[in-house]
């Protein structure tokens, strides 16, 4: 075996490994992962179900990155990742195109979206302005801009049909450059869609991290950090990358080595029962158990190039850019190879 096949298939704990397809019961319900990634050469929309199969696949103009989904769970939006400038609205069962749109005039996408029940907000911004909130209405129609008094909105969700939280990384860029490294602003923002407008700012102590990636499951915010500077590694083992809005203040979570995501966190993904996060730069991912109220650390993998993750009910699944999907219930990890070089997000659609 070599020295990447023993990264692929090695743990730091005790779990039970099977290859092939992976079935686990979602209590009848039918169940879509869907997400971007590349095949030949090629950029995908693909859908795969439960066991690894593929259900559909369609050509992208470029790459994209994140899924949203509509609150039936009908429709998807997928969505380019900067530099590019497209959103597709597609049936979440075939993958068929509904409508496709352009950024506004001298603006591009920043890889992310989500629905409520009556817009669709997109994470917008260029090299001359400030960041801002593309606001659509379900049909893709735009509508207005929010202004946004920071650089860098990236991944962003809905709490309720009123307020969407959005982590902002404060980096300025011109052509992947940071220009504002010396001197950025990152935080986790609250906007009231009604009023449109900030209601609330949330920041970290350590301003060396640039908040990048959410989560939001039953009202609770889950935000992930990442190191800005490619160069630097903090050699203080405890510097916390993830934390969880409680009391209206972001607490940190633990874990006994933060340094094994390599200052990189690409998904986070929680329900009642665990917190996931991922790391392609640091071929690993984590677990924490949701235990009295509490996000306990549980478990890491070692997964080479490990990125999308979603969960449905008590079964997590996640996926790589060497094109392995994987699912975990209790304790059991089933693995399957796929062609597709996954981006990385994945999404659940069920119905």
């Amino acid at each position: 075996m070599n020295k990447r096949d023993f990264i692929q298939f090695s743990f730091l704990s005790s779990v039970f490994i099977q290859t092939g397809c992976f079935n686990h019961s979602t209590q009848n319900k039918t169940m879509r992962l869907i997400g971007s990634g590349k095949v030949n050469g090629g950029w995908v929309l693909s859908a795969v179900d439960t066991e690894g199969n593929p259900i559909f696949q369609h050509a992208l103009p470029s790459r994209a990155h994140h899924i949203s989904k509509n609150i039936d769970q009908s429709k998807g939006l997928v969505i380019a990742r900067r530099p590019g400038n497209y959103a597709r609205l597609f049936e979440s069962k075939t993958g068929q195109t509904i409508k496709e749109i352009s950024a506004p005039d001298g603006h591009f996408y920043f890889g992310h979206s989500c629905f409520t029940s009556n817009e669709i907000f997109i994470c917008t911004g260029n090299s001359k302005s400030l960041g801002k909130i593309s606001v659509y209405d379900l049909d893709l129609n735009f509508k207005y801009f929010i202004e946004l008094n920071n650089f860098g909105p990236h991944q962003i969700e809905a709490l309720d049909d009123n307020t969407i939280a959005i982590a902002v990384g404060g980096l300025k860029t011109i052509d992947r450059k940071i220009l504002n490294l010396d001197d950025f602003n990152s935080e986790v923002i609250i906007v009231d869609t009604l009023d449109k407008k900030i209601i609330h700012s949330y920041k970290i102590d350590n301003q060396n991290l640039s908040l990048r990636h959410l989560h939001v499951f039953n009202n609770q915010l889950v935000v992930a950090a990442q190191i800005p500077d490619r160069e630097y590694l903090f050699d203080d083992l405890t510097t916390p990358l993830i934390y969880v809005l409680n009391n209206k203040k972001l607490e940190p979570l633990k874990h006994p080595n933060w340094n094994a995501f390599n200052q990189y966190i690409a998904s986070i993904s929680f329900n009642d029962n665990q917190l996931v996060a991922t790391s392609p730069k640091g071929n690993t991912l984590s677990i924490w158990n949701y235990i009295d109220n509490q996000f306990k650390f549980s478990e890491q993998l070692e997964f080479i190039d490990v990125a999308g993750v979603t969960q449905f009910e008590q079964q997590s699944f996640w996926s790589t850019g060497t094109g392995v999907i994987a699912s975990q219930i209790n304790k059991t990890i089933k693995i399957k190879q796929t062609k597709i070089h996954w981006d990385n997000h994945w999404n659940a659609f069920y119905d």
